[in-house]
């Protein structure tokens, strides 16, 4: 008994030097000093108190910054010219549709006209992503109607021409013809394509009898 009550005044005496010693090197309670620098080095004594030893939290980081997401463009819709053009008689009547800008359908158109008739011909009317038809009356003068619908390209040239000179003198030309892309009629230069002489001078005569019947029951 007396052993035990003699080694508990021994560690007493003990904790009470340890504290004091950090007392005297200028560490205060729950601190111990390390190292050997000119003055004290003051730690958390590991295991003092109830709570966990504190730790410094890791430096905070700024979050990545997300690469700027860039937009392709939306592609531009392309644009699909005509032309009509004639002799300065006005005795055929040439086109070329389907280029990506009217100078390049005149050039074509005309060329053509050129190497059929020896002449310098002219250019009557360019039209872009819609249709356009020419009509013509007895006097060769010639009259033209634009529209998304070719027969309604055609009623409209048949009513400026009927608006200029007497009904019955007033003719389609040539069948509307179209360019752009929400049409499937096909490209060429020149004359139509794909029917014969016989066949177009039937379906103009056809068409030009039915506009000029529309025509007059609308009262022109």
């Amino acid at each position: 008994m007396r052993k035990l009550a003699c080694r508990a005044a021994g560690l007493l005496l003990s904790a009470l030097l340890v504290q004091q010693a950090h007392a005297d090197q200028g560490c205060p309670e729950g601190l111990s000093p390390i190292g050997r620098a000119p003055g004290p080095i003051c730690v958390p004594t590991p295991g003092y108190g109830n709570g966990p030893v504190q730790r410094a939290a890791p430096p905070r980081t700024a979050p990545a910054t997300m690469p700027a997401i860039t937009m392709m463009p939306t592609p531009q819709r392309l644009r699909f010219f005509g032309v009509h053009v004639s002799d300065p008689a006005r005795s055929q009547l040439y086109s070329s549709n389907y280029s990506l800008d009217v100078a390049k359908a005149s050039s074509l158109a005309l060329d053509y006209c050129r190497q059929q008739t020896g002449q310098e011909c002219v250019v009557l009317g360019s039209f872009v992503d819609q249709c356009q038809s020419i009509v013509i009356d007895k006097a060769r003068k010639t009259y033209r109607g634009l529209d998304l619908i070719p027969r309604v390209a055609a009623r409209t040239a048949m009513a400026e021409c009927q608006r200029g000179t007497r009904s019955g003198e007033c003719r389609l030309w040539r069948l509307p013809l179209c360019s752009g892309s929400d049409y499937s009629g096909g490209n060429f230069i020149g004359e139509d394509n794909g029917r014969t002489p016989e066949q177009i001078a039937e379906e103009i005569a056809t068409m030009t009898r039915e506009l000029s019947a529309e025509l007059a029951a609308d009262g022109g």
